[in-house]
Protein backbone atom coordinates (compact mmCIF):
# COMPACT_ATOMS: atom_id res chain seq x y z
CA UNK A 1 0.00 0.00 0.00
CA UNK A 2 1.20 3.52 -0.77
CA UNK A 3 0.33 7.08 0.22
CA UNK A 4 1.50 10.33 -1.33
CA UNK A 5 2.11 13.77 0.12
CA UNK A 6 3.66 16.68 -1.81
CA UNK A 7 5.00 14.21 -4.37
CA UNK A 8 6.72 12.07 -1.74
CA UNK A 9 5.52 8.47 -1.87
CA UNK A 10 5.32 6.41 1.30
CA UNK A 11 5.27 2.63 1.09
CA UNK A 12 3.41 1.06 3.99
CA UNK A 13 3.80 -2.37 5.57
CA UNK A 14 2.00 -4.04 8.45
CA UNK A 15 4.01 -5.25 11.44
CA UNK A 16 1.73 -7.99 12.79
CA UNK A 17 3.91 -8.52 15.87
CA UNK A 18 3.72 -4.89 16.99
CA UNK A 19 0.24 -4.47 15.46
CA UNK A 20 1.23 -1.22 13.78
CA UNK A 21 1.79 0.06 10.25
CA UNK A 22 5.27 1.26 9.31
CA UNK A 23 5.99 3.43 6.31
CA UNK A 24 9.01 4.76 4.49
CA UNK A 25 9.27 7.40 1.77
CA UNK A 26 10.54 5.43 -1.20
CA UNK A 27 11.41 8.12 -3.73
CA UNK A 28 14.27 9.66 -1.73
CA UNK A 29 17.83 8.62 -0.97
CA UNK A 30 17.38 10.15 2.50
CA UNK A 31 15.54 8.00 5.04
CA UNK A 32 12.12 9.32 6.03
CA UNK A 33 9.89 6.97 8.03
CA UNK A 34 6.48 7.14 9.69
CA UNK A 35 4.05 4.88 11.52
CA UNK A 36 0.48 4.69 12.71
CA UNK A 37 -2.32 2.38 13.81
CA UNK A 38 -4.95 3.60 11.30
CA UNK A 39 -5.13 5.14 7.85
CA UNK A 40 -5.82 8.52 9.43
CA UNK A 41 -2.77 8.20 11.71
CA UNK A 42 -0.60 7.01 8.80
CA UNK A 43 -1.60 9.94 6.60
CA UNK A 44 -0.89 12.44 9.41
CA UNK A 45 2.42 10.73 10.22
CA UNK A 46 3.50 10.84 6.56
CA UNK A 47 2.61 14.52 6.31
CA UNK A 48 4.44 15.29 9.59
CA UNK A 49 7.53 13.31 8.53
CA UNK A 50 7.73 15.03 5.14
CA UNK A 51 7.28 18.46 6.75
CA UNK A 52 9.99 17.58 9.33
CA UNK A 53 12.29 16.53 6.48
CA UNK A 54 11.68 19.79 4.61
CA UNK A 55 12.25 21.85 7.78
CA UNK A 56 15.43 19.92 8.56
CA UNK A 57 16.78 20.66 5.09
CA UNK A 58 15.87 24.35 5.44
CA UNK A 59 17.62 24.59 8.84
CA UNK A 60 20.78 23.19 7.25
CA UNK A 61 20.41 25.49 4.20
CA UNK A 62 20.24 22.40 1.99
CA UNK A 63 17.90 21.76 -0.91
CA UNK A 64 15.59 18.86 -0.12
CA UNK A 65 15.62 16.05 -2.61
CA UNK A 66 12.85 16.47 -5.10
CA UNK A 67 10.89 13.33 -5.70
CA UNK A 68 11.68 12.59 -9.34
CA UNK A 69 12.79 15.66 -11.22
CA UNK A 70 11.83 14.08 -14.54
CA UNK A 71 15.46 13.95 -15.67
CA UNK A 72 17.83 11.00 -15.77
CA UNK A 73 20.70 9.84 -17.93
CA UNK A 74 20.25 6.85 -20.21
CA UNK A 75 23.23 4.87 -21.46
CA UNK A 76 22.75 2.80 -24.60
CA UNK A 77 24.79 1.54 -27.51
CA UNK A 78 25.87 3.92 -30.28
CA UNK A 79 23.75 1.90 -32.73
CA UNK A 80 20.55 2.29 -30.72
CA UNK A 81 21.32 5.99 -30.16
CA UNK A 82 21.82 6.51 -33.91
CA UNK A 83 18.64 4.58 -34.83
CA UNK A 84 16.51 6.49 -32.35
CA UNK A 85 17.97 9.85 -33.39
CA UNK A 86 17.51 9.07 -37.08
CA UNK A 87 13.90 8.02 -36.56
CA UNK A 88 13.13 11.07 -34.40
CA UNK A 89 14.65 13.46 -36.94
CA UNK A 90 12.76 11.81 -39.82
CA UNK A 91 9.47 12.12 -37.90
CA UNK A 92 10.26 15.71 -36.83
CA UNK A 93 10.37 14.78 -33.16
CA UNK A 94 12.93 15.55 -30.54
CA UNK A 95 14.82 12.51 -29.28
CA UNK A 96 13.36 13.26 -25.85
CA UNK A 97 9.80 13.11 -27.22
CA UNK A 98 10.44 9.81 -28.97
CA UNK A 99 11.93 8.23 -25.85
CA UNK A 100 9.00 9.49 -23.74
CA UNK A 101 6.55 7.95 -26.23
CA UNK A 102 8.38 4.63 -25.89
CA UNK A 103 8.27 4.86 -22.09
CA UNK A 104 4.53 5.60 -22.27
CA UNK A 105 4.05 2.59 -24.54
CA UNK A 106 6.01 0.35 -22.22
CA UNK A 107 4.09 1.48 -19.14
CA UNK A 108 0.75 1.00 -20.88
CA UNK A 109 1.61 -2.45 -22.23
CA UNK A 110 3.42 -3.82 -19.22
CA UNK A 111 2.99 -3.83 -15.51
CA UNK A 112 6.19 -1.88 -14.93
CA UNK A 113 6.90 -3.01 -11.39
CA UNK A 114 6.77 -6.75 -12.12
CA UNK A 115 8.19 -6.53 -15.63
CA UNK A 116 11.38 -4.63 -14.79
CA UNK A 117 12.40 -7.34 -12.33
CA UNK A 118 11.76 -10.17 -14.77
CA UNK A 119 13.46 -8.39 -17.69
CA UNK A 120 16.50 -7.63 -15.57
CA UNK A 121 16.64 -11.25 -14.40
CA UNK A 122 16.42 -12.44 -18.01
CA UNK A 123 18.98 -9.80 -19.13
CA UNK A 124 16.56 -8.50 -21.76
CA UNK A 125 16.43 -4.85 -20.74
CA UNK A 126 19.22 -3.81 -23.09
CA UNK A 127 17.93 -5.76 -26.09
CA UNK A 128 14.86 -3.65 -26.89
CA UNK A 129 14.80 -2.09 -30.34
CA UNK A 130 12.16 -0.13 -32.17
CA UNK A 131 10.69 -1.57 -35.33
CA UNK A 132 8.16 1.06 -36.32
CA UNK A 133 6.17 3.86 -34.76
CA UNK A 134 3.01 5.73 -35.58
CA UNK A 135 3.70 9.22 -36.95
CA UNK A 136 0.80 10.92 -35.12
CA UNK A 137 3.04 12.25 -32.37
CA UNK A 138 4.19 15.84 -32.12
CA UNK A 139 7.15 17.28 -30.29
CA UNK A 140 6.70 17.27 -26.51
CA UNK A 141 8.67 20.49 -26.22
CA UNK A 142 5.92 22.26 -28.16
CA UNK A 143 3.41 23.61 -25.61
CA UNK A 144 0.45 22.77 -27.82
CA UNK A 145 1.67 19.24 -28.51
CA UNK A 146 -0.81 16.40 -28.20
CA UNK A 147 0.22 12.77 -27.80
CA UNK A 148 -2.51 10.39 -28.91
CA UNK A 149 -0.99 7.08 -27.88
CA UNK A 150 -2.15 4.12 -29.91
CA UNK A 151 -0.05 1.14 -28.79
CA UNK A 152 -1.47 -1.00 -31.61
CA UNK A 153 0.43 1.14 -34.11
CA UNK A 154 3.76 0.80 -32.27
CA UNK A 155 5.63 -2.49 -32.60
CA UNK A 156 8.74 -4.15 -31.22
CA UNK A 157 11.39 -5.68 -33.43
CA UNK A 158 11.95 -8.34 -30.76
CA UNK A 159 8.55 -10.01 -30.24
CA UNK A 160 10.04 -12.44 -27.73
CA UNK A 161 10.48 -9.55 -25.28
CA UNK A 162 6.90 -8.43 -25.69
CA UNK A 163 5.62 -11.98 -25.21
CA UNK A 164 7.71 -12.70 -22.13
Amino acid sequence: MEMEYKGYIGKIELDTTAEIFHGEVTNLRDVVTFQGESVKELRKALEDSVEDYLEFCAERSEEPERPFSGKFLIRTTPTVHRELSTYARREQLSLNSLVNMLFDKFIIEENLESTVGSLAADNKLSSRKIHSLDDNYTDQDNESAQFPLDPAKMQWACPDIRDS
